[in-house]
């Protein structure tokens, strides 16, 4: 059962917003790419890392201004020591572990456009995801980047293992846990209709989270909503 209790490594104090004129990290209106990486590429040797990553970093082409950046984390040394010297994201929750980490790390700063994605982005899509994103319109403030082939369909909650204690699937306690946190009636979203058992409705979805984002987007819920996810 998961206790309704905030993650010790995410409680932090919450920061100071009073002072809005110190300038911002990130160049304006541009793209920043934030990769889910782990052992997906041989980190001792950059020179073999692919080139949407290579080009996103700002030891890479430095004399042209580049369309995106990359904000690169490493999931495998705390102390973040050679090779693995980038900031250091606790490997857990898969994708979903960077995404918060870099959510929390940047609220107060967040760039303008993010693209999430994956370590191996290509194996999730058959075209290019950086360019895709760089291609969405400006009043748009969340899409999915993945193919049409991603999107997983008629799924219920109990494919996934189902909780000993009250024989509830597992990913929709979990799904009900967040909506709750961001502040909507979890169980009205999940099962509109009461169906019983609750779990056995049908859900669909993106399947590999890869997505753009706007800052807008992020800032419809506040920090501590964040923190407590």
């Amino acid at each position: 059962m998961v206790q309704n209790t905030l993650t010790p490594q995410l409680i932090i104090p919450l920061r100071d917003t009073s002072n809005n004129s110190k300038p911002s990290k990130w160049p304006k209106n541009t793209l920043v790419v934030i990769p889910t990486i782990w052992k997906e590429i041989d980190w001792a040797n950059r020179s073999s890392w692919p080139a949407w990553l290579r080009n996103g970093l700002s030891w890479s082409n430095l004399t042209t201004r580049r369309s995106y950046h990359i904000h690169l984390y490493q999931r495998i040394d705390p102390n973040s020591t050679y090779p693995f010297d980038w900031p250091y994201c606790v490997n857990i929750h898969e994708e979903t572990g960077t995404i918060l980490q870099f959510i929390r790390d940047h609220y107060f700063d967040l760039p303008d456009k993010m693209l999430f994605m994956h370590g191996k982005p290509y194996a999730h899509t058959s075209h290019n995801p950086v360019q895709s994103a760089l291609c969405i319109r400006d009043d748009v403030h969340f899409a999915s980047i993945n193919d049409e082939r991603e999107w997983i369909h008629k799924r219920p909650w109990t494919y996934w293992p189902r909780d000993p204690d009250d024989n509830i699937a597992m990913m929709y306690k979990c799904a009900n846990r967040m909506l709750i946190l961001f502040g909507y009636d979890g169980e009205s979203q999940l099962n509109p209709t009461q169906m019983k058992p609750k779990d056995e409705n049908v859900i669909s979805a993106f399947c590999c989270a890869q997505f753009y984002v706007t800052k807008e987007r992020i800032h419809r819920y506040k920090y501590e909503q964040w923190l407590s996810v």
